[in-house]
């Protein structure tokens, strides 16, 4: 993660912003270097730190962000404060000074953590892991739904997190990051316009059908294959796809409810008996309480909850309550065959 000296910088900004490599391009990239890496306070650990990670550098914030970072990261920006205090005992400028700095980093308790959880993940057989980069990229999409992270990028930060173990104030920048590098940044997706439309869509199950093209489309009014969109017939395109999809429960699309305020009461029943946070209980996974029973009829909470038991899809064996319930039924068992008192 460290930055090689300003010309590296230059270079990699103009790739990664899309710039063409011009006199004004470079010394508007070279005043940004100098303001972010030499700017500070010689004595301001904070510089050092940026320098290093600059994906996380937003989280200085001198207040609550930058005392979360000190919970996560310890005796790393200790580190940086000890170069901040006594600059002259390091070198950051030869390439030697560099790759020594990188061993001290390495040696401290943040990336040891980090090296151990890389070799415990490493160890686990691909079907573990695809295991649970898929529960991961659920509660991903979830947490961060306002962002349309893609396929590609949900597995990347996926990964990314179960290997190194990251906590949710890394992930949280490591999102932002991911954003800011984009290809020609979100421009029209940012707009509070394109956030309603999103949260919208989403209400109904629908987001995940709308292309990129269908949303730029229907946030500037422009047409596609002759017919004018707009967010009002994206809206009813997705109420219609919630009525087909969820049948039993047309009647109240109608009415007026969303397919998150249907799904609700069935979500909080999935997290309360499979263990789990709400956030990891998304509808592309428990869609089945809204589609019904085979019969077409609807679940009742209670059948909802006998289905959450016995199908092995959602994993109610592996909860605490399962293994209680289990205990239980041997100690009744040895009872009874008179095993124990």
């Amino acid at each position: 993660m460290m930055a090689e000296g300003r010309e590296q910088y230059i270079r990699d900004q103009l790739a990664l912003e899309n710039l063409k490599d011009t006199p004004a391009n470079r010394k508007k990239l070279g005043a940004r270097y100098d303001k972010i890496y030499k700017g500070g306070d010689r004595g301001d650990w904070r510089t050092y730190f940026k320098l290093q990670f600059p994906q996380l550098a937003d989280m200085l914030d001198g207040a609550e962000g930058e005392k979360n970072a000190r919970a996560v990261f310890g005796d790393l920006i200790d580190l940086f404060i000890e170069v901040a205090n006594n600059p002259k005992n390091f070198d950051l400028e030869s390439t030697a000074g560099q790759a020594a700095f990188t061993n001290r980093v390495k040696s401290t308790k943040y990336a040891i953590k980090t090296t151990d959880n890389q070799a415990k993940w490493d160890a686990l057989e691909q079907a573990d892991k695809d295991r649970q980069i898929a529960s991961a990229k659920r509660a991903l999409s979830s947490a961060f739904a306002s962002s349309q992270l893609t396929v590609t990028e949900l597995n990347e930060l996926a990964t990314l997190s179960l290997r190194n173990g990251y906590t949710d104030l890394e992930l949280k920048y490591l999102v932002a990051d991911k954003l800011n590098t984009r290809p020609g940044g979100r421009d029209l997706f940012e707009t509070d316009d394109a956030t309603k439309l999103r949260s919208a869509l989403r209400s109904y199950n629908y987001l995940g059908q709308v292309s990129d093209e269908t949303m730029r489309a229907a946030l500037t009014g422009s047409s596609i294959n002759d017919v004018p969109q707009s967010s009002e017939l994206l809206i009813a395109k997705a109420k219609n796809f919630a009525k087909t999809k969820y049948e039993t429960y047309a009647k109240y699309i109608d009415q007026g409810f969303t397919v998150d305020d249907i799904f609700e009461p069935f979500k909080e029943i999935a997290a309360k008996t499979l263990e789990l946070n709400p956030v990891q209980v998304s509808l592309d996974k428990f869609d089945a309480a809204l589609i019904g029973k085979k019969d077409g009829t609807p679940y009742s909470a209670s059948e909802w909850s006998r289905e959450l038991k016995s199908n092995p899809d959602y994993g109610w064996e592996y909860t605490q309550n399962a293994r209680n319930s289990a205990m239980r039924m041997v100690m009744n068992l040895e009872k009874a065959l008179g095993f124990r008192e």
